[in-house]
């Protein structure tokens, strides 16, 4: 739902004489236990296309997901979600496992990792002073 309302506002924005200007990027922050009943891959690979077909800036659009637990499952699961650029999609996924100790360089990671290609690969203490 949020994205498609996100993508929505896009194109509208697009077709408009002042482009999309007034529109900032988004990062969606999912805190989650890792077990999903919807198709969480389907709804991503389906939004990085558009994103890539029409071009749009890398950081246009994110999601950062935040395990909660230490299910392995779950962890693997969340693993997939971000790997799909081996997918030969647009990476717009981050994952952060919370195992109980929030640190500068965690919140950085959890907080711009989706958008961040850079804090994705390496964490957020490559932003950091």
């Amino acid at each position: 739902m949020i994205l498609g309302d996100y993508f929505g506002d896009l194109y509208a924005a697009k077709g408009r004489e002042d482009g999309c200007k007034n529109i900032k990027p988004l990062n969606v922050l999912i805190i989650t236990d890792g077990a999903s009943s919807d198709d969480v891959e389907g709804v991503i690979v389906y939004f990085a296309r558009l994103l890539e077909a029409d071009k749009w800036p890398l950081g246009q659009v994110g999601t950062q997901f935040v395990q909660i637990g230490n299910s392995r499952h779950a962890a693997r699961f969340l693993r997939q979600l971000d790997d799909l650029k081996q997918a030969h999609i647009r990476d717009i996924v981050d994952t952060t496992p919370y195992i109980g100790q929030l640190h500068a360089d965690m919140l950085i990671k959890v907080l711009v990792g989706g958008i961040n290609r850079r804090v994705d690969t390496t964490g957020g203490d490559s932003v950091m002073f």
